[in-house]
């Protein structure tokens, strides 16, 4: 949701958010994160 709040996202874009990542398959989720850390230096 970090990412979310940079780009100040409202309740709906939060919501699929957060399905995507949900809906991510689960042997991608680490590449996911990794990327999240990069890019939004989380």
């Amino acid at each position: 949701m970090l990412v979310c709040d940079h780009w100040q996202d409202g309740p709906e874009a939060r919501d699929r958010m957060r399905q995507d990542v949900i809906q991510t398959p689960p042997h991608l989720r680490a590449d996911l994160l990794a990327h999240f850390q990069r890019a939004y230096a989380l």
